[in-house]
């Protein structure tokens, strides 16, 4: 946390009125600093990823509420990437199978050049 971010008082809850603005925006205000810069060399340029890349959107662990799931996945798509949401990210309740089935959709699905765990 940096001197101008304020904490979030322990007593308000993600999504509560008032504070979900505050919780879930990872705009173009939240504070960055950039330590150092490696360059790297043009053949692993492909392990990067790129606009217009599928991300799975997934929560291996806890379910996530509503607005987080959103959140993550508006967020995705104002990076320029297009996400997409594992099958069980939403779903309440749900197995420990499908938590799995998820992870490995996400793993093992050409098509998904990335992943995003909105929870766990």
């Amino acid at each position: 946390m940096t001197e101008d971010t304020e904490p979030i008082a322990s007593s308000e809850q993600p999504g509560s009125a008032g504070t979900e603005q505050e919780f879930f925006d990872e705009g173009a205000d939240t504070a960055c600093r950039v330590l150092s810069v490696k360059t790297c060399p043009e053949a692993s340029a492909s392990y990067f990823l790129r606009e217009g890349d599928r991300i799975a959107v997934i929560a291996p662990s806890t379910l996530p509420s509503p607005a987080e799931t959103d959140s993550v996945v508006r967020g995705l798509r104002n990076w320029g990437y297009i996400p997409v949401e594992g099958q069980y990210v939403r779903k309440s309740p749900r197995t420990l199978e499908e938590c799995t089935a998820d992870l490995m959709w996400a793993l093992t699905d050409p098509a998904i050049q990335g992943i995003f765990c909105v929870r766990g």
